[in-house]
């Protein structure tokens, strides 16, 4: 059985800054809130479904959170007025009561428990969802971890641009740009993403498409981030979409396990192109 090593060893073995993250996915697993609307009327009144599931925007797992919050368009939090979970999602309730652009956030919500090793400089995630830690070179570590989802999308109210930059907050952070036409079928947009603040190398974004399943697209369509943290992606039909980044890295001080792996993911909507 293979044990953790030593402390001082973990932190060795944890000094990179950002390494990528080796595991196999079978499908885009993705937790988000998807709003009835995304340019909500005069009422100023959005529903938000809030789900885990790998066959977005269909709901299967209820995504809960203790920390659940609406950024207004100053930067005041307030919470959603109302919450209800639900078998297959949780179903939230609030009133934008002024216009501008508001960021609906799940806040960050630490998840289920598991064990990850590293092997080339990367880490590796155990059991169901990564290899068989029976498999392992002797000696390899082995850290406890917890999963760390954000999930957010951004509503408008009132008379109101469309956004051509949208960004997430949390230690691993999103920003999806597009043109003043907002986002488009067919058309490039520019994902970006930081980890602490620094561009997050190497790592992978995967671009959801709604019902890809019947597309043949349940993974969904994926890239790698440049040097510079960066990478284009095309969306090829309307509708709410989906950015997804994950990274393992190693946990906050007083965390309860090593590392965490931190996911991210901003649902926006796509428009049909206007050439």
């Amino acid at each position: 059985m293979l044990t953790l090593c030593s402390k001082a060893a973990r932190r060795i073995v944890l000094a990179a800054a950002s390494v990528a993250v080796m595991a196999p996915t079978a499908k885009a697993d993705v937790g988000f809130l998807l709003p009835n609307t995304f340019h909500t009327d005069e009422t100023g009144r959005v529903t938000v479904i809030a789900s885990f599931s790998d066959q977005f925007p269909s709901v299967e797992h209820p995504l809960r959170s203790n920390h659940f919050h609406v950024v207004k368009p100053d930067g005041e939090k307030t919470p959603f007025e109302t919450t209800q979970t639900l078998d297959q999602m949780t179903a939230l309730f609030t009133v934008l009561d002024a216009p501008g652009v508001y960021r609906l956030s799940s806040g960050e919500r630490l998840g289920r428990k598991g064990e990850v090793s590293r092997q080339g400089g990367a880490y590796v995630r155990l059991g169901e969802d990564g290899v068989d830690a029976a498999g392992l070179p002797d000696g390899a570590p082995i850290f406890t971890s917890q999963t760390a989802t954000v999930s957010e999308v951004h509503v408008r109210r009132g008379d109101i641009a469309l956004q051509e930059t949208l960004t997430t907050s949390g230690r691993l952070s999103i920003r999806v740009s597009a043109g003043a036409d907002g986002f488009r079928a067919s058309a490039s947009m520019r994902v970006a993403a930081t980890f602490d603040g620094s561009p997050l190398t190497g790592a992978d974004v995967t671009l959801i498409a709604p019902y890809g399943v019947y597309a043949d697209q349940s993974e969904g369509v994926a890239s790698v981030l440049d040097k510079n943290g960066e990478a284009e992606l095309s969306p090829q039909k309307s509708g709410p979409h989906a950015v997804l980044v994950r990274h393992i890295a190693e946990a906050p001080a007083g965390a309860e396990t090593d590392v965490r792996s931190y996911s991210t993911a901003l649902v926006f909507e796509v428009f049909p192109n206007s050439d």
